[in-house]
């Protein structure tokens, strides 16, 4: 889990927001200011993302502790002005759907999670010109280990952590 939220997650998110903010689908201020006005239920109130900086941005950095919370509400808070055929915006929703299968309690997802894994790659040394990290190696693992043992979510530490 942590191969996502400290490292996949990261890593495409700061590259879909630079890009969002360059093609000024909108601001890094609307972004904050939608952050804060969003509810996050009580589950995910403790999970609420910390404004983002432009030097976050500029230095590829988001200073976020659950990442996928952020992804996941991602789309409810910029889904509306952001073009759904922009490259970055798709390699967004790969890794939202990516995401989704990982923290999914079923166990039979081996052939979708090998197609995402491998459409997000792709896409992402495509659009990004960057190189795959080892968390996107690491990530490579999951859909056998989630076929053959159990599904990724029963192997997180997070309530331990907490």
């Amino acid at each position: 889990m942590h191969n996502l939220d400290e490292g996949i997650c990261h890593y495409d998110m700061c590259y879909i927001i630079k890009h969002c903010i360059e093609c000024n689908y909108f601001t890094l201020d609307q972004l904050n200011s939608r952050m804060n006005m969003f509810n996050y239920g009580s589950i995910d109130k403790s999970s609420k993302p910390p404004l983002i900086l432009q030097h976050h941005l500029n230095n590829l950095t988001l200073k976020m502790t659950t990442q996928t919370v952020f992804c996941k509400i991602f789309w409810s808070l910029v889904g509306d002005l952001v073009p759904d055929n922009d490259s970055f915006w798709l390699l967004y929703k790969l890794l939202r759907e990516l995401i989704e299968v990982v923290i999914a309690k079923s166990k039979n997802h081996k052939n979708h999670s090998n197609i995402l894994l491998v459409n997000d790659h792709k896409l992402y040394l495509q659009i990004t010109k960057d190189n795959l990290k080892l968390k996107y190696h690491e990530l490579v693992h999951y859909p056998n280990f989630m076929t053959n043992v159990r599904p990724m979510s029963q192997f997180s530490c997070y309530k331990f952590e907490g």
